[in-house]
């Protein structure tokens, strides 16, 4: 069963889980999560106005 819901803080670690292999390997960039400081602040980078994560 998939929960569709709001992103919530405690999520934090889990979005960049899924996040980093994506780009890492399916991308071949070579990135971690402390240079992406959208995936340190999701509510600020992408739940500002009317934005959603």
């Amino acid at each position: 069963m998939i929960d569709i819901r709001f992103y919530r803080e405690r999520d934090r670690q889990v979005v960049a889980a899924i996040v980093l292999p994506i780009q890492q390997q399916e991308f071949g960039i070579t990135i971690n999560a402390a240079v992406q400081p959208d995936l340190q602040d999701i509510r600020g980078f992408y739940q500002t106005s009317s934005g959603g994560f």
